[in-house]
């Protein structure tokens, strides 16, 4: 609360959220985070033992006494926000390495708390909401739009040997051609608003958007003829291939009707690279590399993360972008 009061007007810029959806967001994260921090401090207590250093009191393992679980929450919206590290711990009175271990507790505490997961809506009545919000925004009057869908690359650095031994892919399977960095493949699907209803990362960058889609579980959803309600689809790009719940553009339409489609179809699938476009520009730490250090796995974990608390921010109605100044609007 006090580095807030700080912050003033620019505590909304810091954390990407205002005070209040701060606060509610660490109530719901607290039942979690309670649970790893007494989890982390047992196996803490066993690595002293082991080490023969005797620390009963908490005193002696915590000089300046526990790390808040608010705090915790603070030093990881902002490391995702794009903080340095080192400007981190300054402000929060912190060590360098608490800084990561509050990142992934925080990781770990999103996972683990269900009203936070993204799960794309088994009810007809709730895919056809979706559809006439979908319809509410078509300039041609389209009502079978549930969804968009696309992909996007999360740039990592080149994995190296070990990683890729244990993946069993080598090197050159995350390198992206188009985009000429390393990188995994990243399957979103979201509704009108930019809320993500389903999200997949199982593939190196150098695969296709279609193959990333058909090996999905959303994939195997959609197979089922009763998944999705009778004459909804997903909107896609020309990376996909046109069926029964997938709708693309036409190939090759230059004009006449098709190239009318075409364009009012771009207008309901661009919603998903809005939705891309806000989750990187609300988490800075996806517009360059992951860190070093950071393995694949953790990567999906902390992307998985940073999609769920995307959701909670628009649910919540806060905007990312601040008030323009009076040169702004000039």
């Amino acid at each position: 609360a006090n580095i807030m009061y700080e912050l003033g007007a620019y505590s909304r810029r810091y954390y990407r959220m205002t005070d209040t959806t701060f606060w509610i967001l660490h109530h719901l994260l607290k039942p979690a985070l309670e649970k790893i921090t007494k989890k982390n401090s047992l196996l803490r207590r066993r690595c002293h033992q082991q080490r023969k250093k005797r620390r009963t009191t908490v005193k002696r393992t915590a000089p300046n006494g526990l790390i808040p679980t608010s705090i915790r929450l603070s030093i990881a919206l902002r490391y995702f926000a794009g903080g340095d590290p080192l400007d981190i711990a300054l402000v929060h009175g912190v060590s360098h390495s608490e800084i990561f271990t509050s990142v992934w507790m925080i990781v770990d505490a999103i996972h683990h708390t269900p009203k936070l997961d993204i799960i794309f809506p088994k009810s007809h009545e709730e895919q056809q909401r979706l559809a006439r919000e979908f319809h509410s925004v078509s300039q041609a009057g389209i009502d079978i739009c549930v969804a968009a869908t696309d992909g996007i690359l999360i740039w990592i650095p080149k994995p190296t040997d070990h990683e890729c031994e244990k993946m069993q892919c080598g090197a050159k399977k995350f390198f992206c051609g188009r985009k000429k960095k390393f990188g995994l493949n990243m399957q979103g699907t979201c509704d009108v608003k930019g809320r993500f209803l389903d999200v997949s990362i199982y593939h190196p960058g150098s695969t296709s958007d279609y193959l990333a889609f058909v090996t999905s579980p959303l994939y195997h959803k959609l197979e089922r003829p009763d998944f999705l309600a009778p004459g909804l689809a997903i909107f896609g790009d020309g990376a996909y291939s046109a069926n029964r719940y997938m709708v693309t553009p036409f190939k090759m339409a230059k004009s006449g009707s098709k190239d009318v489609f075409n364009f009012y179809q771009s207008q309901l699938r661009i919603r998903i690279e809005c939705a891309f476009g806000m989750l990187v520009h609300r988490w800075a730490i996806l517009r360059k590399a992951m860190p070093y250090g950071i393995s694949v796995r953790k990567t999906t974990a902390l992307v998985f993360a940073l999609c769920k608390i995307h959701n909670f921010c628009i649910d919540q109605n806060k905007s990312i972008a601040d008030a323009g100044s009076c040169q702004d609007n000039f």
